[in-house]
């Protein structure tokens, strides 16, 4: 059994894939502190120990574990974010996640967060991120893995980190790619939508005519743009016809035309499937706007399930080599 530890577990994404998966994995500690996402997590999982605080946590009483995770707080380096970079103290929790790992020294771990995390601050920023895994005696491979290339209908890329331990073997672990398989986004839509999702009138006229509708909106057979926070939950367009469609990208229709759309909230629900949980994952335990953030926050089942498949058969592999 290979034991792995989390770390900023949230809902624990981790542990819903292995289960799907039944790869012979079992977690039994993490850290989190957010009281709404472990309300969702001790709904589903229970006895596990919870280390809370990570900038608190003691390696010297940290059971040994073979695998280490980290999905960290990405408003540091997120385009909607505080773009702080340095200057945020969630990028220091960084530090205390490289601190457990150079102190437990497990055989591999993963590392995820926006894709933005390369490239910003002229990429200073992954340098040190580089730098610092190399000290704690870790070869790593990455890639941008985006939930649209496995079968789901979210723009959503994320930077993926697979480390291994320098004492290992060769480190030849390849990175899943894209399954080459149409989804849309009316096959996840619900009927039969309570009308307090849906937009009057005057907020869709208001909508259509701000600078940014096209980027926080889509019809029903597109991709999803990247799910984000409840302040800004997205919307769709239900008018399927290629004319509305044409004319709404290219900003061209009047306002007898503008009145005729039917647009609406996604609900949490569709949240939940366009991340790949299963439906109610999160759900009355909880508020309506902590179920849209607790989704939105979450990796995308889907990316996470094929990224353990391919390190889950690279391990069994390099081990009987």
């Amino acid at each position: 059994m290979i034991k792995y530890f989390s770390t900023f577990s949230w809902i624990w994404t981790f542990e819903y894939t292995i289960q799907e998966l039944w790869l012979g994995r079992e977690c039994i500690w993490f850290s989190e502190i957010d009281k709404h996402s472990l309300k969702t997590y001790n709904k589903h999982y229970q006895n596990h120990k919870n280390y809370w605080d990570i900038t608190k946590i003691n390696t010297d009483i940290l059971p040994d574990f073979s695998v280490l995770l980290w999905w960290s707080p990405c408003q540091s380096f997120s385009i909607t974010g505080s773009k702080k970079w340095f200057e945020d103290y969630r990028w220091n929790l960084f530090f205390d996640y490289v601190r457990i790992l150079k102190d437990k020294q497990p055989d591999f771990f993963i590392f995820e967060n926006v894709r933005w995390i390369l490239t910003n601050n002229k990429w200073k920023t992954f340098k040190i991120i580089n730098n610092e895994f190399d000290k704690a005696w870790y070869n790593i491979k990455r890639k941008i893995l985006n939930a649209s290339e496995f079968w789901s209908v979210q723009n959503r890329p994320r930077i993926f980190i697979v480390g291994q331990k320098k004492s290992l073997w060769n480190f030849n672990f390849e990175f899943p790619i894209w399954k080459k398989k149409k989804e849309f986004l009316k096959n996840i839509l619900q009927k039969d939508v309570d009308k307090k999702y849906y937009l009057t009138r005057i907020q869709i006229i208001n909508r259509y005519n701000s600078n940014y509708h096209s980027n926080k909106s889509q019809l029903e057979n597109n991709t999803c743009c990247c799910l984000t926070a409840s302040w800004t939950k997205k919307r769709i367009i239900l008018n399927e016809d290629d004319e509305t469609r044409k004319k709404y990208y290219n900003k061209k229709l009047d306002n007898n035309e503008v009145k005729k759309l039917t647009w609406r909230n996604l609900t949490e629900l569709e949240y939940e499937r366009l991340q790949w949980f299963c439906d109610n994952y999160t759900n009355s335990w909880i508020s309506k706007e902590q179920r849209y953030k607790q989704i939105w926050n979450s990796i995308n089942v889907n990316v996470l399930k094929e990224l353990l498949k391919n390190l889950d058969k690279y391990i069994k592999k390099s081990k009987k080599i």
